[in-house]
């Protein structure tokens, strides 16, 4: 009876280490789970906010006036003109500078999440042999000019980072 009694207290141990060993492999599989959730949440955040500063600077090119657009291109000192966060260019502004990125804030509200989100607005101007190709824009009418511009948004958060850039053209 005694013998019987130890081989119980042995298995009974057995039993508790293997249910031990279990849980911790749960545990550390519930732990890995959250973690990828949090990257999931920090990734589509970034592309949300990066989106909506795409929408939010295409509205404010849409809506400026023809006199705030044309202001871009003149020689207006940058200090002075109306749409300061719009560049105008033959070539893109160096993007590594940190000088070319506005604030998200600067054209509309941002919550809290999309306190990093940074934009840059290129107009790009046409020099010399330089034509828009595939033009959809019905330029037959006189006195209507294409104007090409190049959106970039991005933000970063946590370790993730989103980049969006679209083309827009608008005839003035």
């Amino acid at each position: 009876m005694r013998d019987e009694a130890g081989n119980l207290t042995v298995v009974a141990l057995m039993i508790l280490a293997i249910s031990t060993l279990f849980a911790i492999a749960s545990f550390q599989e519930s732990i890995t789970e959250v973690i990828i959730a949090k990257n999931d949440l920090s990734t589509n955040l970034c592309f949300y906010c990066a989106e909506a500063t795409i929408v939010e600077a295409s509205n404010a090119l849409e809506n400026a006036s023809i006199s705030e657009l044309e202001e871009v291109m003149s020689d207006t000192l940058y200090a002075t003109r109306t749409l300061k966060w719009v560049h105008a260019s033959t070539k893109n502004p160096d993007l590594t500078k940190s000088k070319n990125w506005k604030k998200a804030s600067d054209i509309k509200s941002t919550t809290k999440n999309c306190e990093n989100a940074e934009y840059i607005a290129i107009q790009k101007i046409y020099t010399g042999g330089d034509i828009l190709r595939n033009e959809s824009l019905d330029m037959s009418k006189s006195g209507d000019k294409p104007h090409e511009y190049t959106i970039i948004a991005r933000s970063a958060d946590g370790g993730s980072e989103a980049t969006i850039e679209i083309g827009y053209r608008r005839r003035f």
